[in-house]
């Protein structure tokens, strides 16, 4: 019916024709950014359509009348040329008629593939452009003829046109990941949801593409902002033959996503977002219970503590309990309520941080400290203070930083222990707690908050189990010389956690930087040996406070240092010749073209992805991924990155690491948090449905 309709249209129209002057209405010209193309590489096409002031042509579905513009390509049929990738349309009514369309000037963008083995110096691409191009009074049928010459050699060479074709290709529609919209019917009313859509943004359109969608091809659309996100509210098609929603939603005609969603259910089926999960079990978005999701963070809480980043302090805190063998039940259960109040207080902290961060407009997810250059170097001088102190370089009152606190009834060293714990949890993201943390962000501060603490709790709880049952603590070997030793083996690992921030903190600032952090290292060194030796209650008064004085100048000295230090963006570094740098519209375009592409989201001060690098990236897995075609991406969030903050909280997540396998067809994938070889070749073999 459509297409009679659309063919009155057309004939009702074309009396108009022999009136117009055809050829001033419309041109069409072929364009790449290149000069010189290189055999064995992707290169993008635009056809470039100029529309005269009030004409029109038609996107990929016209609307209610109209036609697709369509393209027919002759040339060498060695090289390949995509589908068209399709910018975002325009609303234009005629009478009764609703259409989609473009005006002024269109770029379509297209993916030419040379084969490595091209011998050939020069290729020629034609095309013949068919559209029906219209104002408000009439219609007309063109056929416009274009063709590109290009230069093959070994060294690709760009030209003028590069940009303006990088520029349209950021421009093209995004797909919306799971979890981030919601469709339902009320009454003769469509609403759609955008919970996690973020921005500020005046307008939205939405553009089906098919005349049987559930809502009405239509430019009367509700547009509302939340205090979460935003709604759409569109008239509902009676003519409806199916339950799905495809389409695009433009924002502010500056912005695209494009998004499939199965109305039935009133749950994302998105064409790239059709999510499988492995390392948790899923929480749907309509039917989430704030319980089930208090006991992901609970159990991610508890597995933090078999996380290797813990390690240093959790073999502190066990020490600890073991000088406590012989006390009585209440001082063994104080002390393990304060190291839980300095874990929760802790966890409460970050909550409030997130929760203040976003409401200025700031994109942030877990471990976002660490990309705080001064943070991470505080962070190097507080861990190599516990370093000397286990090396018993100095005490604090006769009494070691942590430990020997215990002896006295202190603490705040358990306390303290808490604190530490927590912040150098942050460069590990363990199971369960992923998923947690990534619905609680896209939910109210109270639920943020809740969520947080609970991870505190499920972190604290073996040590509070631990105190509430001295008979266990009994069974640790008793107090004695053996407890110094062991201190001093623990000094390693702790050492060895300082040499890894501080490699954190050279990615982050460069090497400049780093040479200040050493300057502020040593000082701290000296005054933490200045305080050791003259510093203690057995030195005579007035020594003493000279000790101290000297000591706490020299201490703020460091960290000084390290405020000054002047931090200097590396340079990129090479991310291998298997990856490339992750990039939304550069995945959007793998897509788009059929190809299964592969999502790595790391940094550098995540010990689990740099686990996972050493452990499941073998050859054999790169061996897979090459036979398989995959495409390789890397999201580095070492530093902060709003794209990659954006991108992982539309999988549901909040941090790293995150691994996404995306399939032809639509289907992502996410790969357990801890990886192995076994697990990855599994994942790349496997056919999903």
């Amino acid at each position: 019916m459509s297409i009679i309709k659309s063919i009155i249209f057309l004939l009702s129209l074309q009396v108009f024709a022999e009136f117009a002057d055809v050829q001033n209405n419309v041109s069409a010209e072929l364009l790449t950014g290149y000069e010189t193309l290189s055999p064995g590489k992707d290169y993008t096409l635009a056809l470039k359509i100029d529309h005269k002031k009030n004409w029109h042509s038609y996107w990929k579905f016209p609307g209610t009348s109209g036609f697709q513009t369509e393209v027919k390509w002759t040339t060498d049929k060695a090289l390949k040329i995509s589908e068209a990738r399709w910018p975002f349309p325009h609303y234009f009514q005629m009478g009764r008629d609703t259409m989609m369309v473009y005006k002024d000037t269109a770029l379509i963008l297209y993916t030419l593939s040379i084969p490595e083995n091209y011998s050939k110096s020069e290729i020629t691409l034609n095309a013949e452009i068919s559209l029906l191009i219209c104002d408000d009074k009439s219609c007309v049928p063109v056929t416009e003829k274009t063709s590109l010459k290009l230069k093959i050699g070994p060294e690709e060479e760009t030209n003028s046109t590069h940009k303006l074709i990088v520029k349209a290709a950021g421009k093209l529609p995004l797909v919306l990941a799971p979890e981030n919209i919601h469709a339902s019917q009320k009454g003769d009313s469509i609403l759609l949801q955008f919970p996690n859509l973020e921005g500020d943004f005046k307008s939205a359109k939405f553009f089906p593409i098919s005349l049987t969608s559930p809502v009405m091809i239509t430019v009367e659309q509700g547009f509302k902002k939340l205090a979460r996100g935003y709604e759409l509210f569109i008239a509902a098609n009676p003519d409806a033959e199916n339950k799905t929603i495809e389409g695009v939603l433009v924002l502010d005609d500056k912005q695209a996503y494009t998004f499939k969603v199965d109305l039935s259910k009133s749950a994302v089926v998105t064409n790239t977002a059709q999510v499988q999960e492995e390392d948790t079990a899923h929480v749907d978005s309509d039917s989430e219970s704030l319980l089930l999701v208090l006991v992901f963070a609970f159990l991610g809480g508890f597995i933090l503590n078999l996380m290797p980043c813990v390690f240093p302090v959790i073999s502190l805190k066990i020490l600890s309990f073991a000088k406590l063998g012989d006390s009585d039940k209440s001082k063994t259960l104080m002390h393990g309520i304060s190291y839980a109040t300095g874990v929760i207080l802790s966890f409460i902290a970050f909550a409030l941080l997130i929760i203040a961060f976003q409401a200025s407009g700031k994109k942030i997810g877990w471990g976002f400290q660490l990309q705080n250059p001064l943070f991470v170097s505080i962070i190097i001088l507080v861990l190599l203070a516990v370093c000397l102190n286990l090396l018993s370089v100095f005490e604090v009152n006769s009494v070691s930083v942590d430990s020997k606190l215990a002896d006295k009834g202190g603490l705040g060293g358990s306390f303290f222990s808490g604190v530490l714990a927590t912040i150098i949890a942050t460069p590990c993201m363990a199971p369960f707690m992923a998923t947690a943390i990534g619905i609680a962000l896209s939910k109210s501060p109270l639920f943020i908050l809740t969520v947080f603490a609970v991870i505190g709790v499920g972190m604290a709880s073996p040590y509070v189990l631990l105190s509430l049952f001295p008979a266990l603590v009994k069974r640790l070997p008793k107090p004695g010389a053996w407890m110094e030793t062991f201190k001093k083996i623990m000094a390693v690992p702790m050492i060895i956690t300082v040499f890894y921030f501080a490699w954190v903190y050279w990615a982050l600032a460069g090497t400049t930087a780093v040479i200040f952090v050493c300057l502020a290292s040593i000082i701290l060194s000296v005054a933490l040996s200045i305080f050791g030796k003259w510093g203690g209650l057995h030195i005579e008064n007035s020594l003493r406070k000279k000790g101290r004085l000297s000591s706490l100048l020299l201490l703020l000295i460091a960290v000084i240092v390290c405020i000054f230090a002047p931090v200097r963006v590396p340079e990129s570094r090479s991310l291998g010749q298997e990856w490339l740098a992750y990039s939304a519209s550069a995945v959007e375009r793998d897509l788009a073209d059929g190809k299964t592409i592969f999502i790595d989201f790391t940094a550098d001060w995540c010990v689990s992805c740099k686990f996972n690098e050493q452990v499941a990236f073998t050859n054999a897995v790169y061996k897979e991924f090459a036979d398989k075609n995959i495409v390789l991406y890397k999201a580095d969030y070492t530093r902060k990155s709003d794209d990659i903050t954006k991108a992982l909280k539309s999988y549901g997540r909040a941090g790293v690491p995150l691994y996404i396998l995306h399939r032809p067809g639509g289907k992502a994938q996410i790969l357990p948090q801890l990886l192995t070889e076994s697990i990855m070749l599994k994942a790349i073999s496997s056919e999903t449905e």
